[in-house]
């Protein structure tokens, strides 16, 4: 990009800036530094339209407010996954951001023939851009959208990317291929054509920072815990049905069927996860790892015993995260691995001491084999802290995502740090923070 005098817009996810793998702040603080634009993408990287919206102003304010602690000016934002839902669009403001970029909206003919947005957008909240690129667009097709915009009137045409890499994912452009189009848009400035960031078309000052509130629930209460409340608008791209506050979540090369089921321990419903192939990784059941809706608050220091009841044809055994006071969610330990059983049995074990820096835990049952497991009736309690036997060792690795943004007459690189698709297609968008590549 700079070797072709162009500056982009970087939407980063701040509880993941510094962890394995990940940009740093002197990073971000750098491509800033060189003028590129950063913008906010949400402290944990959640499906906003499934959060209450208390959560969902801690996952947008708190970010900004992170980003800007950092010396870094905020004023555009990106939701994750493209979910939001109309009050998400409110709190984006409330917030203190001038814009906000959705996914797709033109980029085929449909009955209206749209080929740009407008300039100012129509709904400065809610971006359109044209349909994301991946491994299968071809860059002649991008160039042509921007042709198509040249031709009819012009406007504002955002080309979001998401990984640039060789064939490290199925959203991914190679570098290759990446640079070849911006040769290609670096000539189309005779043609008016010209690329800038998002807040140089958006324009509007830089607002003061907003804090949300927190949350004020005490210590070690779960939501939910019997899993019969389900979640109220489930990901677009994940589960038809899941429980409120818990996460179905997958790593590694497994393939994994998960569905809420009526034969429960307890209640009405339980949930039920079938490991159709495996290979590594796993897939589990765990606490939503959000800034306080659902991962119950803990006290460094203290031991817990979590537990639950499972129904399983395969060993299971419980893994546990814990939250930072950065907002980053870090692999903890696990439990001593359970046999399987073909009636229901409870398994409750105790933590070593929360680590100094935590200020939440997430825990659940996990699968890690071919088979069956049944979940419900999750338990959490303090106990006197005990040793830290059984810790394991936990990993976070990182895929940087980019988005580019180009207008015909006026046009702007646009990238971000997220998840990588592949996972929000194959478990809902649901990434935690063990051992996944993006």
């Amino acid at each position: 990009m700079a070797q072709h005098d162009m500056r982009g817009t970087f939407y980063v996810s701040s509880g993941f800036v510094g962890q394995p793998g990940r940009l740093t702040w002197e990073e971000v603080q750098d491509l800033q530094s060189k003028g590129n634009e950063i913008g906010g993408h949400t402290v944990n990287h959640l499906h906003l339209e499934t959060l209450d919206e208390a959560e969902q102003a801690r996952q947008i304010c708190d970010d900004r407010d992170a980003l800007m602690a950092h010396g870094v000016n905020v004023t555009s934002f990106a939701y994750p996954f493209d979910g939001y839902a109309p009050v998400t669009k409110s709190i984006v403001a409330k917030c203190g951001y001038n814009s906000a970029r959705s996914e797709g909206g033109f980029g085929t003919c449909d009955e209206s023939c749209r080929f740009a947005e407008t300039i100012p957008a129509a709904d400065p909240y809610s971006i359109r851009t044209a349909v994301p690129v991946a491994t299968a667009t071809r860059i002649s097709s991008i160039e042509q959208q921007i042709i198509d915009a040249e031709s009819n009137g012009g406007g504002w045409v955002p080309l979001v990317f998401h990984d640039v890499c060789d064939m490290c994912s199925d959203m991914a452009v190679t570098p290759s291929d990446f640079d070849s189009l911006l040769t290609w848009l670096q000539a189309r400035a005779a043609n008016g054509t010209t690329v800038k960031t998002i807040t140089g078309v958006v324009g509007g000052s830089l607002r003061p920072i907003v804090t949300a509130a927190a949350d004020v629930r005490s210590d070690a209460q779960l939501v939910n815990p019997s899993l019969e409340l389900p979640t109220e608008t489930a990901p677009a791209t994940g589960p038809a049905v899941t429980s409120q506050c818990w996460d179905q979540s997958a790593f590694g090369d497994n393939t994994g069927e998960w569905a809420r089921v009526t034969s429960a321990h307890s209640g009405a419903w339980a949930e039920q996860v079938t490991v159709s192939k495996y290979s590594t990784g796993d897939q589990k059941l765990v606490i939503r790892q959000d800034s306080g809706s659902c991962s119950p608050a803990v006290t460094p220091g203290q031991a817990y015993q979590v537990g639950g009841w499972y129904n399983s044809t395969a060993p299971t055994r419980i893994v546990a995260f814990y939250r930072l006071r950065s907002g980053a969610w870090k692999y903890w330990t696990a439990s001593p691995q359970a046999l399987g059983s073909d009636t229901w049995e409870q398994l409750q074990w105790t933590t070593p001491p929360m680590p100094a820096e935590a200020t939440r835990i997430s825990f659940g049952f996990q699968l890690a084999a071919e088979g069956t497991l049944m979940i419900d009736d999750y338990t959490l309690n303090r106990v006197k802290a005990t040793g830290d036997a059984g810790m394991l060792a936990g990993l976070t690795l990182i895929g940087i995502f980019a988005g580019l943004v180009v207008l015909p007459t006026l046009a702007y690189l646009c990238w971000y740090s997220a998840r990588n698709k592949r996972e929000r297609r194959s478990n809902g968008g649901s990434r935690l923070a063990t051992g996944h590549v993006s």
